[in-house]
C-alpha cells in the first residue's frame, strides 16, 4: 500500500486522492482465531491479526487472559508487525504464534470452547454495518433458557487519546433470560488506556469454556472502533463474564 504524501498541495492533493484511492480510504478490520481455554478454563487465549492501515504492514496479537481476574498473562499480549507491505499476514501469524506458544503450553491452553453467538461486522444483513449491540443465544440448544446479552455505551473523561471534541466510550455488558430482568455482566469503572479512544463497539463473538468444571465461564469478544490513518480501525476486546444461574 503506498503511503501518500501531500505536502504543499494541501486540500487539493487530499481531493485528488480521494477521487483515486476510493474504498481503499476506509481503516483496517481485524479477524480473529480462538485458540480456547485451559482445562480448569482459567486461561484463555485468542489472536488478531490483519493489514494495517495507512501502512499497508501485516499484524498479529496473541492476548493471553485470566479469567478470574481479567487481565492479561504476565509477559503477554504477543505482538508481531512486519513492516514490510510485501509480508503476508500469514507470515505475521506465524512469527506470533512461533513466540506465544511456550506461553501457551505454560498455561494449558488446549482446549476448545463453544461458540455460542458470532456477528462479523461485514456481515450485514440489514444493518448499517457497524456492528450489533444485542444478540440472543441458546446455550444448551435446543433445550434450556435462552439468553439475550445487551451491549450499552457511556461516555467516558476526556483524553489525549482522542482527537478534539471525542470522548472515549465506555461500555456495560448485560444479560437478560428470556425476557425477565437484566443482571449486569461487566461494567467499565472507567476507560482502560490500553484501548486508546474507543468511539464504539459491537459484538463479535459469545464463546464459553465447554466444561461443567469451567463453572460457565464465558468470553464475549467485542470489537472496539477506533479512529485509524484511513478510517475506523477495529480490533478486539475480550471480557470474561459468568451467565446467569437459571433455577
Amino acid at each position: 500500500m503506498m503511503l501518500y504524501r501531500c505536502g504543499v498541495f494541501g486540500a487539493a492533493c487530499l481531493t485528488v486522492l480521494a477521487l483515486v484511492s476510493g474504498a481503499a480510504v476506509a481503516g483496517d478490520t481485524a479477524s480473529r482465531h480462538m485458540f480456547g481455554f485451559s482445562a480448569d478454563a482459567r486461561w484463555f487465549a485468542f489472536e488478531e491479526f490483519g493489514v494495517q492501515d495507512g501502512s499497508g504492514f501485516p499484524y498479529s496479537n496473541i492476548y493471553l487472559i485470566d479469567t478470574k481476574r481479567d487481565r492479561w498473562a504476565p509477559g503477554t499480549p504477543v505482538r508481531v508487525r512486519i513492516d514490510d507491505e510485501k509480508a503476508t499476514v500469514a507470515t505475521a501469524s506465524a512469527r506470533a504464534r512461533r513466540s506465544a506458544k511456550a506461553k501457551l503450553d505454560q498455561y494449558g491452553i488446549r482446549v476448545p470452547g463453544r461458540l455460542l453467538a458470532s456477528a462479523p461486522l461485514n456481515e450485514l444483513n440489514g444493518s448499517d454495518g457497524n456492528g450489533t449491540t444485542k444478540t440472543t443465544f441458546q446455550p444448551g440448544f435446543p433445550y434450556g433458557p435462552q439468553f439475550t446479552l445487551h451491549l450499552k455505551t457511556f461516555e467516558g473523561k476526556k483524553s489525549s487519546k482522542c482527537f478534539q471534541d471525542d470522548r472515549p466510550l465506555g461500555l456495560v455488558l448485560e444479560a437478560q433470560v428470556y425476557d425477565g430482568a437484566r443482571t449486569v455482566l461487566y461494567r467499565d469503572t472507567s476507560v482502560p488506556k490500553s484501548r486508546g479512544c474507543p468511539l464504539a463497539y459491537a459484538i463479535s463473538d459469545v464463546y464459553q469454556a465447554p466444561d461443567s468444571a469451567a463453572e460457565g465461564v464465558t468470553m464475549v469478544l467485542l470489537y472496539v472502533r477506533t479512529i485509524g490513518f484511513e478510517g475506523k480501525d477495529s480490533r478486539f476486546l475480550a471480557i470474561p463474564v459468568r451467565l446467569p444461574t437459571v433455577k
